[in-house]
């Protein structure tokens, strides 16, 4: 049971970086498009996206680790104790 919640955190983290990545630099293109102003906004749409990606997959790995650390330290205090 646990294999399948770590996977399904790893996919979670994956759609969300490539989600994060995907929908500002194909705003960035349509705009570009619609206003002529090409590369421009396909450029910060890219940047803006790389930067929400690193940013959301920073914390998901973050709180992954907390968690991790705050279990192992919980489960060496109980063996500790007895």
């Amino acid at each position: 049971m646990r294999a399948w919640l770590e996977a399904f955190r790893a996919l979670h983290l994956v759609w969300v970086a490539a989600f994060s990545l995907l929908i500002p630099l194909l705003g960035g293109i349509w705009l570009d498009r619609r206003y002529e102003s090409a590369p421009c906004l396909t450029i910060v749409g890219m940047v803006l996206g790389v930067t929400v990606a690193v940013y959301t997959v920073v914390r998901e790995v973050s709180r992954s680790y907390c968690v991790a650390s705050h279990k192992k330290l919980k489960n060496g205090r109980k063996e500790d104790q007895t």
